[in-house]
């Protein structure tokens, strides 16, 4: 590591735990109070995501929601995310479990691959 990359971490100017992968892909984005909401990531990491959401609509910050990656090759896993940080028309969220057929899973769980495959 760098002595910039040092004084970053120390400064806490950069916190991330995971490395972030650009990725541009849709999602939908449902919530009890709004209803179903397109979106598209913009980027992926093992902690979360960040999405661009299509009509500017504001979540607020701690807001609890059901995201599918509908481009995935499982669009059926729906990811549990809490919004960290909502800026204009960016959400930066937060994995917290995912559910598949009707079942909930710890979001280590497909990372680690045990789990999520059709019987």
């Amino acid at each position: 590591m760098s002595n910039t990359d040092t004084e970053k971490l120390k400064s806490g100017y950069e916190r991330r735990l995971y490395p972030r992968f650009q990725i541009g892909s849709t999602v939908s984005i449902h919530h009890g109070s709004f209803g179903i909401l397109m979106a598209r990531t913009v980027d992926i990491s093992d902690g979360g995501m960040q999405v661009r959401l299509e009509d500017g609509r504001k979540i607020p910050e701690g807001s609890h929601l059901q995201v599918n990656m509908l481009n995935s090759a499982n669009p059926n896993i729906s990811f549990n995310m809490k919004v960290i940080r909502s800026q204009d028309d960016i959400l930066g969220m937060q994995f917290i479990d995912c559910e598949y057929e009707g079942q909930r899973h710890n979001i280590n769980e497909l990372f680690s691959g045990l789990s999520i495959e059709k019987k």
